[in-house]
């Protein structure tokens, strides 16, 4: 609640909402006093006596008139008021903004009727005692309603001025009454055009019945400039006032946020300070912003589910990515003796076994631009130059390699050891799968050659094996290699070439 009028709100408290009646029996007396002075007096020819009579007889039935408008606002929108009261909970929070983005609205059918009829003897008396011609008596009627309407409009203002404070609290303590309630927006346009009309026509009234006061051509001048002058800068500017602040300050704080949001700040609000056009335009950006964070927070837990560059890819593209034949290195890794290792522990203490051997493993492939495709119980599949194509991924897959044995060596000390398989060659990624269920996938012989050169490791007893795919791709000076021979595997007609890596591949 910034600005002097939240200030006011935090500091009255339940006394605030006397500013609301307080406004009203002001205005209530002014508007009386002004348009009956100008009705009686320079046309009517009252003697002061009479003016003061029916002055005081209009101030006492208005009063009485506004105190029944009073009493059926409050009885309208009770939760509003028991809120202003002081007893405010969440409970009652939907149904207190409701009512108070109502209670401006409701004054032309509750507070018209009553002011209107608390008008009525007062105006009968100085009909009665002018003893006016029937147009006299028709001009002064015509201006007690435009005087009438004019005091509805202004109030009106005023009203929904000072509840402003009392919806940015419940926008900002309770948010979601801002979602709860999505009445008909009330279009601003008619309340401008037809506010600027009656104070044009008011003015225009006050100030000719003033000049009849001038006894020469020069005094009805200055006088008609003046008076006219004073009299829009009192009614016109306090509504101007009202309206502008009902119109460019909301927007001026729309521009703020707009901002914000631009830098990153997702968890910025706009309060949603009136039922028309611009309350619109806030609900619309809370909604906007709303889902902007609801996309954000799926791209995280995307991401946590999925490799960030497949999670982009899949934003970027949509969920089908079509498939495309691109060179790549497979690498498996595996726990070597799992099974006897499993059997001898707890479940839990297993899952937790194999999260924190995945927490070293699927860094060191992320550290080189390696994809964990799969994690397949005690191992786990990845994939260097795809979805991301990379010219070096022979390079960087068995650099992540040695980092992922360099890792596991210093968190277990040879008591836990994992086997590394690596294939280069050329394969299909690409989304796969039918229903509910795709996966982003990689097809190809170079697949399962990896799988079955992993699993030599149990045979020759190396930490890292790989083809000769692999060794004919790498583009930096290469690590020390021992050749194991070709090895017939299952699944190929023809034996592949293994070599055991065993030196680091230079930086």
């Amino acid at each position: 609640m910034a600005g002097g009028l939240g200030r006011l709100y935090r500091r009255m408290g339940r006394f605030y909402v006397v500013l609301l009646f307080a406004a009203a029996s002001i205005l209530t007396f002014a508007l009386s006093s002004i348009f009956l002075y100008v009705a009686a007096v320079p046309y009517l020819g009252l003697t002061a006596n009479q003016f003061r009579h029916i002055e005081i007889l209009a101030i006492v039935w208005m009063q009485s008139g506004l105190g029944l408008a009073g009493v059926f606002t409050i009885a309208g929108s009770p939760a509003a008021f028991r809120w202003m009261f002081g007893k405010r909970d969440a409970e009652h929070a939907v149904e207190v903004r409701r009512q108070i983005g109502r209670l401006s609205s409701r004054h032309p059918i509750l507070g018209a009727p009553p002011i209107v009829i608390g008008s009525f003897p007062a105006l009968i008396t100085l009909l009665h005692t002018a003893h006016p011609t029937w147009y006299q008596s028709a001009s002064i009627a015509l201006g007690n309603c435009v005087g009438i309407s004019l005091g509805v409009a202004i109030f009106m203002a005023i009203t929904e001025t000072l509840n402003r404070p009392i919806l940015v609290e419940l926008d900002r303590d309770f948010p979601e009454t801002s979602v709860a309630v999505q009445e008909r927006a009330v279009s601003a346009r008619p309340r401008i055009v037809i506010s600027s009309l009656l104070v044009v026509w008011a003015s225009g009234w006050l100030t000719a019945g003033l000049v009849v006061h001038a006894r020469s051509p020069g005094q009805q001048i200055a006088l008609g400039v003046f008076t006219g002058l004073a009299i829009a800068i009192t009614f016109g500017l306090s509504l101007t006032f009202a309206l502008s602040v009902s119109i460019f300050r909301p927007l001026r704080a729309l521009a703020v946020a707009t901002r914000r949001v631009a830098a990153g700040d997702l968890t910025t609000r706009v309060p949603i300070e009136t039922n028309d056009e611009i309350g619109e335009v806030a609900r619309s950006f809370n909604n906007m912003v709303h889902g902007l964070a609801e996309r954000e927070a799926l791209r995280s837990a995307l991401g946590t589910y999925v490799e960030p560059s497949v999670a982009q890819r899949l934003i970027a593209e949509g969920q089908i990515l079509e498939g495309e034949a691109v060179d790549v290195t497979i690498m498996f890794v595996d726990i070597v003796s799992f099974s006897a290792r499993a059997e001898l522990m707890p479940a839990e203490d297993v899952c937790s076994m194999l999260n924190e051997f995945f927490g070293l493993v699927i860094p060191a492939v992320t550290e080189f631009d390696g994809h964990t495709n799969k994690l397949l119980g005690d191992g786990l599949m990845a994939v260097f130059g795809a979805p991301v194509k990379l010219d070096d991924h022979a390079d960087r897959a068995l650099k992540a390699a040695f980092a992922i044995q360099e890792r596991l060596d210093q968190r277990y000390r040879g008591t836990l050891r994992a086997g590394v398989g690596l294939n280069s060659g050329p394969v299909v990624v690409g989304t796969m799968g039918g229903g509910t269920k795709l996966d982003f996938t990689v097809i190809g012989d170079v697949v399962n050659v990896a799988s079955r050169i992993e699993a030599l490791t149990r045979q020759t007893s190396d930490s890292i094996l790989l083809t000769e795919g692999v060794r004919e791709r790498l583009t930096l000076p290469k690590p020390a290699l021992s050749s194991r021979g070709p090895i017939d595997i299952r699944g190929r007609a023809e034996p592949v070439s293994v070599f055991a890596a065993l030196s680091r591949v230079p930086a």
